[in-house]
């Protein structure tokens, strides 16, 4: 019998490094394909175009937070075979639902659809003569509106798991990881608020003197790259720590 050990950080810091130097490739590749046109064929741009649902980068998105599902499902699944309490198996499904509809929301634009929803909601209800609550606070929100539906529960639930998982998890380098993954979803969002903003980005153009177009393609490529290594964090810090409550993983081969 030979027994295979795997070096769960060593593991883990590899794969980060693959995860994010992934992140940053698709950032590229956008600029060289889609905003430099090298290959001068439409269907490669919109391939590569990090701003749109149904490009490569968008669908790597969508595999990492499915990913992160599947893995807190099947935590959930070993906390209530191990009889670790129910707040522990249910505070990970919760996890393995949210990022399940993160996936779906990904590869489906839900929450900008529910964003247009509302607006049209609040028009038909002008049309009605009716100026109230709903009308009033789409007209003062600066940004998306989206932001007002989903942006709510989004930072509800990370708060959530932030108060969970610190207390659930084990490793410390699995919460520094955690950390860093909230930490780089706050940012991402923080970025699509500025996005939606009436002249957001002027400085920067004004700055740089290029067009709105490219300010406006490279500040969503940015915040494209720092959801995917914010997921990418998030992913490994799961996987740490479920690494870590068993030092060393053996593998027989007989």
């Amino acid at each position: 019998m030979h027994q295979l050990r795997i070096d769960c950080d060593s593991l883990v810091s590899k794969a980060l490094f693959a995860l994010v130097f992934l992140s940053i490739s698709f950032v590229f590749l956008d600029y060289v394909i889609n905003y430099r046109d090298v290959t001068g064929f439409g269907q490669f741009r919109r391939m590569f175009n990090i701003a749109r649902e149904d490009s490569v980068p968008s669908w790597f998105s969508v595999i990492l937070a499915f990913l992160i599902s599947c893995v807190a499902g099947f935590t959930a699944w070993v906390r209530a075979v191990r009889k670790e309490g129910r707040l522990s198996v249910f505070g990970w499904i919760l996890i393995a639902l949210f990022f399940l509809f993160i996936s779906a929301d990904d590869a489906a634009e839900i929450h900008e659809r529910l964003g247009s929803v509302y607006k049209v909601f609040a028009k038909d209800l002008r049309r009605s003569g009716y100026e109230g609550f709903f009308t009033h606070i789409l007209d003062a929100f600066p940004s998306y509106p989206w932001q007002l539906i989903v942006g709510p529960f989004f930072a509800l639930f990370g708060v959530f798991m932030f108060w969970f998982l610190f207390r659930d998890l084990r490793s410390d380098r699995a919460k520094f990881l955690l950390l860093a993954g909230l930490s780089f979803f706050a940012i991402a969002i923080a970025l699509d608020f500025i996005e939606g903003m009436s002249g957001g980005h002027d400085f920067i153009q004004a700055y740089l003197k290029v067009s709105d177009y490219t300010v406006r393609h490279f500040a969503k490529s940015l915040e494209e790259c720092i959801e995917m290594i914010g997921t990418s964090c998030i992913l490994l810090s799961f996987l740490h720590d479920f690494g870590s409550r068993r030092v060393e993983a053996q593998i027989s081969f007989y």
